[in-house]
């Protein structure tokens, strides 16, 4: 159970921020994960539709998908600046707190940044992915043309 507690002050470093990057990460999980099976049930299908069809049904979810990649990135960019501002507000201020604050915008800089692009790789995995699995339909649709003309 020491874990969880682990993950629980890992997730107050990181600040406020991290709450937008996990649901970044999850609409990337449920895309990726929508499509994958969409294209796993048009593949096995017996009379696989117009490939046309195909690619303007996942066009939409593949947009989605990658625009929640790219804005998990910026997101953690974005902590990383408001990490680095409280860090310069904390070097700025007098007092013997300054070093725990500096700390602390450091921490939540790096962290924010780390989530972000770790968020971000599911993405880009799964869109590429996702591109060899609208291949696979593509030759499948093929095929089944050849076999009936």
């Amino acid at each position: 159970m020491q874990w969880i507690q682990e993950i629980g002050l890992y997730w107050r470093a990181g600040g406020w921020l991290l709450a937008p990057i996990a649901l970044v990460a999850f609409g990337i999980w449920a895309y990726v994960l929508r499509v994958r099976e969409w294209l796993m049930q048009v593949m096995a299908a017996a009379d696989v539709p117009d490939p046309a069809q195909v690619h303007d049904a996942v066009r939409r979810d593949v947009l989605a998908l990658k625009a929640l990649t790219a804005a998990a990135p910026l997101l953690g960019l974005l902590g990383t600046v408001t990490g680095m501002v409280d860090l310069f507000v904390a070097i700025s201020g007098p007092g013997a707190e300054g070093a725990s604050l500096v700390a602390d915008g450091i921490s939540r800089a790096l962290i924010t940044t780390q989530f972000g692009l770790l968020a971000a790789l599911p993405g880009v995995f799964g869109l590429l992915y996702i591109g060899r699995l609208r291949s696979r339909v593509d030759s499948v649709v093929r095929l089944q043309r050849m076999r009936s003309a």
